[in-house]
């Protein structure tokens, strides 16, 4: 099988952007990655499957789902090898909604529902979710301030109808059973990164070998316990700075307490320093 992969991206718009994405690969070389966004995010599978791991919870996605996903939430996706795949992808920011004069979160609690963050073929096809994707891609290609206006109001639409939908219509939930030792240790993971926290407590705490619960952990998340503990600071870190704090004690506040490692660390899983994150948040 030939390996394809097509991507475009429409970024022009400060409160929104659209990627669509198409591949066909033999094998995936580049492995998945556990990753944030600063936006709420819905992509439709139109083709292919695969799964997707959200705060360390585990979903499968088919042909025709949506997902949801929160700005700063960490999850790594992975698609099925051998298959086409295509996704549109829809990146919205809240100050989308202030163009109309009204409250952001009374659109964006949707992203907030109990078993609402894969919505199921059915309910895309019952609602013509899926309709809203095509369109707004399809305008957002004339990359005019006319195509802008007119896919902030399909997105706006969008959002307005899954806040339509009745919960107990999506059948989609969480498609793996969780290990309940690893939900106690994403709890308290999620509850404490801020804190002094390692292999031999966590071993001790949760009464299992740290050689076991690493294992178990990496399976069912995708990634180390270290690994997600820094990622989990660097995104309390992104917070902080954004709300205005400074940058060594948004480093401190977040759990790291050796600057120069934190400084190294940054660099390492987001490409750019600290400092040049806080400048790009005044640019933008």
């Amino acid at each position: 099988m030939e390996n394809k992969f097509f991507k475009e991206c429409f970024d022009t718009n400060p409160n929104f952007k659209i990627h669509h994405t198409i591949e066909t690969n033999e094998k995936h070389t580049n492995p998945a990655h556990l990753h944030y966004d600063e936006y709420y995010v819905l992509t439709y599978f139109k083709r292919g499957r695969g799964n997707i791991r959200i705060e360390g919870v585990y979903y499968e996605i088919n042909e025709g789902d949506i997902v949801l996903i929160n700005p700063d939430e960490l999850h790594l996706c992975t698609v099925e090898d051998r298959i086409y795949h295509e996704r549109i992808a829809v990146y919205i920011k809240s100050t989308l909604f202030k163009t109309f004069g009204t409250d952001a979160m009374e659109f964006l609690n949707v992203f907030n529902k109990d078993n609402f963050k894969i919505i199921s073929s059915n309910l895309s096809c019952k609602y013509g979710l899926y309709e809203y994707f095509e369109k707004a891609l399809s305008i957002v290609k004339k990359q005019s301030e006319k195509s802008d206006i007119c896919t902030a109001c399909i997105l706006t639409e969008l959002i307005y109808t899954l806040g339509e939908i009745n919960i107990p219509e999506n059948k989609k939930t969480a498609s793996i059973s969780e290990n309940p030792i690893i939900k106690a240790v994403l709890k308290y993971l999620n509850e404490n990164f801020k804190n002094n926290i390692t292999l031999e407590s966590l071993s001790e705490n949760f009464f299992i070998s740290k050689y076991h619960l690493s294992r178990l952990f990496k399976e069912t998340v995708g990634t180390s316990i270290i690994d997600y503990l820094v990622y989990k600071r660097l995104l309390n870190f992104n917070i902080l700075v954004r709300e205005g704090m400074n940058i060594e004690k948004a480093a401190f506040l977040s759990g790291f307490r050796n600057y120069s490692n934190f400084y190294k660390l940054y660099n390492k899983h987001m490409g750019i320093s600290p400092l040049a994150y806080k400048l790009s948040l005044k640019n933008n």
